[in-house]
């Protein structure tokens, strides 16, 4: 978990900084690849209450080292399921564009 706030922490820092443009490496990311299995809280609308529910992410380089993909699962809700691909610009200073 610590891995992917300190990449949610560059992807902030490269929105608002400040001279020089940061710019991030692929082998940057390497480090968060892998499966990790978490929950997700949220507020039902029809209860008023939080619901939480089990949801995994598997963050996976592809053969294009600019490329990573972010595969969510929910485990007890398969219709959920969805796959992002996250990929750096070239000069590493956007991610997704």
């Amino acid at each position: 978990m610590n891995k992917i706030l300190i990449l949610a922490g560059i992807f902030v820092c490269m929105q608002f900084s400040g001279k020089a443009q940061a710019k991030i490496e692929p082998k940057e990311i390497l480090p968060i690849t892998g499966n990790w299995v978490g929950s997700l809280t949220y507020l039902d609308y029809t209860s008023n209450k939080p619901y939480t529910m089990a949801a995994d992410i598997e963050i996976k380089p592809t053969e294009n080292s600019q490329r990573f993909l972010f595969i969510h699962s929910f485990p007890n809700e398969k219709n959920a399921n969805w796959t992002d691909t996250v990929y750096l610009s070239s000069d590493g200073k956007k991610i997704n564009e």
